[in-house]
């Protein structure tokens, strides 16, 4: 696994480079759960400016994955309730 994957990290990821990700590689930083992407020589209004959505984003993913383990725990809570029928 690439050394990007850290996608149950606790806070949102940048990465900056002075040229764009290709696609095969924006693909696999989308899975690393990387939120921004800054290119050229990065100036801090250009993070100031991207830091939010990035939250934003990163906000958005943790609440869809809780939502994902919380229904999945239901499910195989109602799985042992109907087998114990």
């Amino acid at each position: 696994m690439s050394p990007l994957a850290r996608k149950n990290s606790t806070s949102p990821t940048f990465h900056c480079s002075p040229v764009a990700p290709e696609r095969e590689a924006a693909a696999e930083l989308v899975l690393a759960g990387v939120q921004a992407w800054l290119t050229g020589p990065v100036e801090p209004m250009q993070v100031a400016a991207a830091l939010p959505l990035a939250l934003a984003r990163f906000a958005h993913e943790q609440a869809r994955d809780r939502s994902l383990a919380d229904a999945l725990a239901r499910l195989d809570e109602r799985k042992w309730v109907d087998r114990a029928k």
